[in-house]
């Protein structure tokens, strides 16, 4: 079971496991969510158009490797009650073979009106392997709590 409202601290910081995103991650994504931006599957137009060095994960995929690293973590897990929203910012790509992982850090809590739930806002920011920040995000989850 998952941490409670007033189980979080703010401040507290949690690190994910690692994961490196492959090339099949991407074609998987790309045919799932029909999104063949070039800038993702033609390297000829990456080398022509851009100042990448290959193609780039689509960054709806590094979001959803996020939602997948904070199930895994496991301090949500059985006390969410709705994921609120989010705003993402992308500051570095993310290229097929880096190896990325997740720092979670509770920012705020806002106490609810309704009993029993509280508002928690969470940083959930990706690095890759060389501690570079590719996405910097912030997550607002409604949390059970005993009161």
């Amino acid at each position: 079971m998952g941490l409670k409202f007033d189980e979080f601290q703010v401040g507290a910081s949690y690190e994910s496991a690692r994961r490196t995103v492959r090339e099949a991650d991407v074609q998987l994504f790309a045919g799932l969510s029909a999104d063949y931006n070039p800038l993702h599957t033609d390297e000829q137009y990456i080398k022509e158009n851009t100042g990448f060095r290959q193609c780039i994960v689509h960054g709806a995929l590094t979001f959803a490797i996020s939602t997948g690293f904070s199930f895994q973590d496991g301090l949500t897990r059985g006390t969410t009650l709705g994921f609120l929203g989010t705003e993402i910012a992308w500051k570095k790509p993310v290229y097929a073979g880096d190896t990325i992982h997740m720092v979670t850090t509770v920012l705020d809590k806002i106490e609810s009106k309704k009993p029993g739930r509280g508002i928690v806002i969470f940083g959930r920011d990706i690095y890759n392997q060389d501690g570079e920040l590719c996405m910097a995000s912030k997550a607002t989850l409604l949390v059970k709590r005993d009161s």
